[in-house]
């Protein structure tokens, strides 16, 4: 007799949908795909300043400028979001909520 269990009738879930069962599971994965979402865009903010730029929205004077500034707000809104999934993460290891 086998002691393997027969699986052949069980749904198939990619990934890890365990960790979505609990609050801090979906708050760090709510956190992490925030930070993905802003890592596409300041890789993308080069683009974004020149789209403002032919779209009249700046003016080619201050595109470079616009960058920086793109740039430093991304760079803020990374460091909440890092904050904000250490909290999560510590007090999931602390056992706090």
């Amino acid at each position: 007799m086998s002691t393997e269990k027969d699986h052949s009738n069980r749904p198939i879930r990619p990934g890890h949908s365990g960790r979505l069962r609990d609050a801090e599971g979906m708050r760090a994965t709510q956190f992490i795909l925030g930070m993905v979402l802003v890592f596409v865009l300041t890789m993308m903010h080069d683009e974004i300043a020149h789209y403002l730029v032919d779209r009249g929205w700046i003016a080619e004077s201050i595109r470079e400028l616009a960058e920086i500034g793109i740039g430093v707000v991304l760079f803020a809104i990374w460091s909440g979001l890092m904050i904000g999934l250490l909290r999560v993460v510590n007090a999931a290891g602390t056992g706090q909520k």
